[in-house]
């Protein structure tokens, strides 16, 4: 009896060292790690606060008095680089003898010897109270002016463009107009879509509805080309006209010859 009672407390003790052992193996493995971090409710965190747009004043209009080509020339590119909406010239002398063509040929000039500038894609010449008023329009890229919910997407090569316009369903006409703005660009001009020749070529290796042309017959009657014929041919590609006034003055080509600079006659 005395060696069962014996047995039974050797057992017991040997029982509560093993859990002792145990508990000091499982404490010990915890030993050192860091305590978690205690977690901040999310209604306690600092909202993130959101800059408030940067609001910019629009550009101011300009207004000038010009008393030579130069001067005039100067305060249009101004008005391009402060992207400004409207210039008012007061031209002093009578030096500008014909507004429209004048001022819109230092336009080209300007685009010509500054491409970065070329964001102004239009310009609109007028009159107002014996002042010449040119307005300017300007790519959204520079103005922001997108309309509302435009994205935008990039094309890095004419094919990439037409397929964008084929997505969207947008035509795009290129004009006949060899981009010629001054004799330092004579013969070659800035865009190569000028012949029916060209025109083959180009709509061959981009076959698509939504490629075409912007037609403006001016263009070939001062390259003495025939005006009529083409519409015929391409009259599925043509999506936009342009009309204006155009004269050969026989007598300057008889001295100049086809090779001078276009405006020589």
């Amino acid at each position: 009896m005395k060696k069962q009672r014996r047995f039974f407390l050797c057992l017991l003790c040997l029982t509560v060292f093993s859990m002792a052992v145990l508990a000091g193996c499982g404490n010990k493995g915890k030993q050192g790690s860091p305590p978690l971090p205690s977690q901040t409710p999310a209604e306690t965190q600092a909202p993130v606060e959101t800059p408030a747009p940067v609001e910019t004043a629009a550009p101011e209009p300009m207004a000038i008095t010009a008393g030579s080509r130069e001067e005039l020339k100067n305060a249009m590119v101004g008005a391009i680089e402060g992207l400004c909406p409207r210039l008012t010239a007061e031209i002093a002398g009578s030096w500008l003898e014909q507004p429209e063509m004048d001022v819109r040929n230092l336009y080209y000039e300007i685009a010509a010897a500054r491409p970065e500038l070329k964001y102004a894609y239009d310009l609109e010449i007028g009159s107002e109270a014996g002042s010449l008023v040119c307005t300017f329009h300007y790519m959204p890229y520079k103005t922001g002016d997108f309309p509302e919910g435009f994205a935008g997407q990039e094309a890095g090569s004419i094919p990439e463009l037409i397929a964008l316009a084929e997505e969207n369903q947008v035509k795009i006409g290129i004009e006949n107009c060899p981009m010629l703005f001054d004799a330092g660009q004579w013969p070659g001009g800035q865009n190569l879509a000028t012949t029916p020749k060209i025109w083959r070529e180009m709509f061959s290796r981009i076959p698509s509805e939504y490629f075409g042309l912007n037609y403006d017959p001016s263009h070939f009657v001062w390259q003495q080309m025939d005006y009529i014929k083409p519409i015929y041919e391409f009259k599925d590609k043509i999506f936009h006209v342009h009309f204006k006034d155009i004269k050969l003055f026989p007598d300057k080509l008889n001295d100049y010859g086809v090779m001078a600079y276009p405006l020589s006659y």
